[in-house]
């Protein structure tokens, strides 16, 4: 992959090295995916049928890395406005139906901070139809992002913090042994109500600068 562009810069980033980090791996996903779609519509001499306005594949049952948890968490406390945000309550809170509760009004209400398995689903040709079986009859039109984007996300992702490591050879190893896949937890596993609200409360996305608030969990 050639040079990024730049990328505009969150002020938050300033105390929040996590969230640089994060905003930096969704640039890269982005960047790539942009690239190896369009290659691929070229390669099948068709485009995705994936449209501004589908929903099929906005489901509830995804799993999240931590950090993307608190992305998410970061975006709904400091860019929603209070109506959005109480109209969101209500959808979280609501049983869950299948639908990811973050789409109000058939539009993701936190797209620039949406989780990365939304951003790399494709489908080539007809759009896909709710409840259709994708993975069992239509395979073969499911997009696949090449090992080596993977790979450029994961290095990014593998500086937080959190996983401790040291040099390239470290993520490297990790990488190649399921760093990326374990620690996810579900979408609905989140108290997103609580983790919201409470940082939307505080009037900025974390309890202390550099201190990272941790996501809440409902109770059982």
């Amino acid at each position: 992959m050639g040079a990024l562009p730049p990328r505009p810069r969150e002020p938050d980033e300033d105390d929040y090295p996590w969230l640089t980090i994060l905003l930096d791996a969704l640039h890269i996903l982005d960047e790539g995916l942009d690239r190896e779609v369009s290659a691929e519509e070229q390669r099948r001499g068709t485009r995705v049928g994936c449209h501004a306005g589908c929903t099929a594949c906005c489901q509830s049952d995804l799993r999240l890395r931590p950090i993307e948890v608190e992305g998410i968490a970061w975006y709904a406390s400091t860019r929603l406005d209070d109506q959005t945000w109480a109209r969101l309550q209500t959808r979280l809170a609501a049983p869950d139906d299948g639908v990811c509760p973050f789409l109000l009004d058939g539009l993701c209400s936190i797209r620039p901070l949406r989780p990365m398995t939304c951003r790399k689903f494709f489908v080539f040709g007809e759009p896909c139809k709710p409840g259709e079986r994708l993975f069992a009859l239509r395979q073969g039109d499911i997009f696949e992002q090449s090992e080596g984007l993977s790979e450029q996300v994961a290095m990014r992702l593998l500086d937080d913090a959190s996983f401790g490591l040291r040099g390239e050879h470290e993520k490297q190893a990790a990488y190649h042994g399921g760093a990326m896949v374990l620690g996810k937890v579900r979408l609905l596993q989140i108290d997103w109500v609580a983790t919201i609200g409470a940082l939307r409360d505080e009037g900025r996305p974390e309890e202390d600068a550099g201190e990272r608030a941790e996501p809440s969990e409902p109770e059982s």
